[in-house]
């Protein structure tokens, strides 16, 4: 975990939200648990990739192991337990992600039996212990089933997962989690943000990330931090308006290319199939008039043959092709089937 002591230190914390934009029902259920003294052995933050989920995790330990004097339910982030609860130095809240050999990124069954063998579970600065897997999931056929410490965590101990994917989990283990969801910013709440901290020179630009990164906090931070990885969404998504618009024979040679980077670069693959989802669910707003920004420029419907009875055609199959893959299905196959069942768009003339 990369840890800026002095940025750390300097920063303005706010009690009342955690320091958490965009995340105020879940503060305030996790305030709830802490103040009743009812906080669950197992707890389930579900919701895209930078909206939070691991800072609302850190934020969460923070209020329970260093709480503010006037509200113990809130952290004191001038307490030096924060302090290490942030930089991961903490021996009591320990952050587990994928081993460095997984070329996916993602907890494996084996990771997590490797950390419950390794692990002392009494325990060390207080009387209670968090653990937070903060990689998602690697799906294996069921055999997270058999992961009995995310059954079961010991007494003494509160888990958390983080994960942008529930529903992959074997029942034993979410029917034993409390559900926190959070959600995208809607934009302009986001563009006031990034706004109001000065992260950008003008509103023009503000609007351009918010946009671009879904309401995702955290990942509009991301994008600012590396201009890079927005010109990478750019690219990515003209590959999407492009192959929406193409036969199938185009659309296999792209369908090759991924799965062939699905071999050791799995997330960039979810990652990209997620990108087909969004512009396909923006092409569906746009149908229905849910909503008039484009920023992705789909073709209208009148400019094409878009209805909105083809957007909900192209979303699902699009979500098979990830249960496919998150399910070990051949890649190949699996994203060979999403790009011929993908209806084309074809613009009128």
């Amino acid at each position: 975990m990369l840890f800026d002591d002095t940025d750390y230190r300097s920063k303005k914390h706010t009690s009342d939200s955690w320091n958490i934009f965009g995340a105020d029902e879940a503060v305030e259920t996790l305030r709830e648990h802490i103040a009743k003294g009812l906080i669950n052995r197992s707890y389930m933050f579900i919701g895209p990739r930078g909206v939070g989920k691991t800072t609302l995790a850190i934020r969460f330990a923070q209020a329970v192991f260093a709480p503010r004097t006037d509200d113990t339910t809130s952290p004191d982030f001038e307490n030096e337990i924060a302090y290490k609860i942030e930089s991961g130095t903490f021996g009591d809240a320990k952050f587990i992600g994928a081993s460095a050999k997984n070329v996916a990124g993602r907890i494996t069954a084996h990771d997590v039996r490797k950390f419950t063998h390794s692990a002392d579970f009494t325990p060390f600065n207080s009387k209670h212990l968090f653990v937070v897997f903060e990689a998602d999931f690697e799906n294996e056929r069921g055999d997270n089933a058999t992961l009995k410490f995310l059954e079961e965590p010991p007494n003494n101990t509160t888990v958390i997962i983080i994960t942008d994917a529930p529903d992959k989990f074997p029942a034993t283990i979410r029917s034993r989690c409390y559900d926190i969801v959070l959600r995208p910013l809607p934009k302009e709440e986001l563009v006031s943000i990034i706004v109001d901290q000065n992260l950008v020179e003008d509103m023009d630009t503000a609007v351009e990330y918010a946009l671009h990164a879904g309401g995702r906090y955290g990942k509009a931070i991301s994008m600012i931090n590396d201009p890079s990885s927005l010109m990478t969404l750019k690219v990515i998504m003209g590959d999407v308006e492009k192959y929406s618009l193409t036969a199938v024979r185009e659309r296999l040679e792209y369908s090759n290319s991924l799965s062939k980077a699905w071999r050791n670069d799995r997330d960039t693959v979810l990652e990209t199939i997620g990108h087909w989802e969004r512009w396909w669910h923006d092409a569906l707003l746009l149908t229905t008039g849910a909503t008039k920004d484009n920023i992705w420029h789909i073709p209208r419907t009148g400019e094409s043959n878009l209805t909105p009875e083809m957007a909900v055609e192209a979303l699902t199959s699009i979500q098979t092709a990830r249960e496919n893959l998150l399910a070990n299905v051949n890649p190949r196959l699996s994203i060979d089937q999403m790009m011929i069942d993908i209806p084309q768009l074809v613009i009128n003339r």
